[in-house]
């Protein structure tokens, strides 16, 4: 997972780099596709729960701003990936130098990475698991 505060033509999106996450890659890659559909799942629905944290301190004052949010995490070869951003072309404008100084995207996101992760784990820990039962 990388992160990262940018723009691509009109959006704004934040990555994170988290220490580890190469090692987590590589054992997502060999563990059941049980628990990397857990993995996969539980990334999803961090993404939502962060967009929607965003979507909450977004400046109201120019648009549609908070409905272009969007989110989305998928498999990759490199394990799982993901991102949260907006689409307008005022985005990244906003997100750096509104009134407000909020970093409606960047905050929330600094404020939860860690509970973020621990639900990661938890997910994954609890499909492994299921999988040892099942297995017995």
């Amino acid at each position: 997972m990388k992160t990262q505060i940018g723009t691509s033509s009109a959006s704004v999106a934040v990555s994170v780099n988290i220490k580890g996450m190469k090692e987590l890659q590589k054992l997502l890659k060999k563990m059941p596709s049980e628990a990397q559909d857990a993995a996969l799942h539980q990334f999803k629905v961090d993404l939502l729960v962060l967009q929607g944290k965003a979507q909450d301190l977004a400046p109201y004052d120019l648009g549609d701003l908070r409905g272009s949010a969007f989110s989305d995490a998928v498999k990759t070869l490199k394990g799982v990936e993901g991102e949260v951003g907006f689409n307008e072309d005022y985005a990244l404008r906003q997100h750096e130098t509104h009134k407000t100084n909020k970093k409606y995207l960047e905050n929330p996101l600094k404020e939860n990475i860690n509970k973020y992760i621990d639900n990661l784990g938890n997910a994954i820990k609890k499909a492994v698991d299921k999988s040892i039962w099942q297995a017995i």
